[in-house]
């Protein structure tokens, strides 16, 4: 297990020309996504909480997320879109393309792809995932928020995964040719930059965004087997994407793309 220095909450919010205050860096967490809708009414849109590791790190689906400590990034962010929640579906696929030009930036040989509907793979691996909830408080108040958790693998390395992931995932670390650890104030100053530049068009330009997320979609025009939330299965060709990120899966046999707005497992079954 590789671990290096505390995480400087400092340097982060300095990069960015942020306050200080609204980058939290916590040593253990049970959740990062959980810390903040607990204490989201506390805290200012924007803020972002990082933790060193989670006692409770999921994924999509409840799934667990495993990173070992002080070695990757592991952070969620608060947001409170202005507009209507039957759009925030797009902030997932705007955290996802926001980590991929972010890897891109700071490590330019290598090339981000998106496997709809959150997770960026970098060499046929996967090397981060978003989790998206969102949250309407109270009755009284009706406030409403969405956090957006991210899990990026940056000094990661294989032997720090459990075995029968280790083919599964990568890291920064490991898919540079020098191999050299990397400075992780500087990779999450990188994707805040972008996420926050992103969130911020997502009411206007989202088209615009969700072409660049086709151009980087790893599943386009592949067959695959999409595992449905309690209703089977189906397979189909990824015929792109919908409005608002909707997978468009051509079925054999039905002349219209189904509209798929959410999956438990994706699964490329044929190139």
């Amino acid at each position: 297990m590789m671990e290096g220095g505390r995480l400087d909450g400092a340097a982060i919010a300095g990069a960015l020309g942020w306050d200080p205050a609204s980058v939290i860096v916590l040593d253990e967490v049970g959740s990062t996504n959980d810390f903040v809708r607990e204490r989201a009414c506390a805290l200012p849109a924007g803020a972002v909480v990082f933790a060193e590791t989670q006692a409770q790190g999921r994924g999509r689906r409840g799934r667990h997320w495993v990173s070992p400590r002080g070695a990757n990034l592991l952070f969620s962010v608060l947001l409170r879109p202005e507009f209507g929640m039957e759009k925030w579906s797009r902030l997932a696929h705007v955290a996802a393309l926001a980590v991929a030009r972010g890897i891109e930036a700071v490590a330019p040989e290598l090339v981000a792809g998106i496997k709809w509907p959150n997770d960026v793979f970098v060499a046929g691996r996967k090397i981060a995932g978003i989790l998206l909830e969102s949250h309407a408080v109270g009755s009284g108040t009706g406030e409403r928020f969405a956090v957006a958790g991210i899990g990026l693998n940056v000094n990661g390395l294989a032997g720090d995964w459990p075995e029968e992931l280790r083919g599964e995932l990568t890291s920064l670390r490991e898919c540079r040719a020098d191999r050299a650890p990397l400075g992780r104030e500087g990779v999450a100053a990188t994707v805040l930059r972008e996420f926050a530049a992103l969130v911020e068009g997502a009411a206007s330009g989202f088209p615009a965004m969700l072409a660049e997320i086709t151009g980087r979609s790893t599943l386009v025009g592949k067959w695959v087997e999409v595992t449905l939330p309690g209703k089977g299965a189906l397979r189909g060709v990824v015929a792109g994407f919908g409005r608002e990120g909707e997978l468009c899966l051509r079925v054999a046999g039905e002349s219209e793309p189904r509209s798929l707005a959410s999956a438990e497992r994706v699964r490329v079954v044929m190139a």
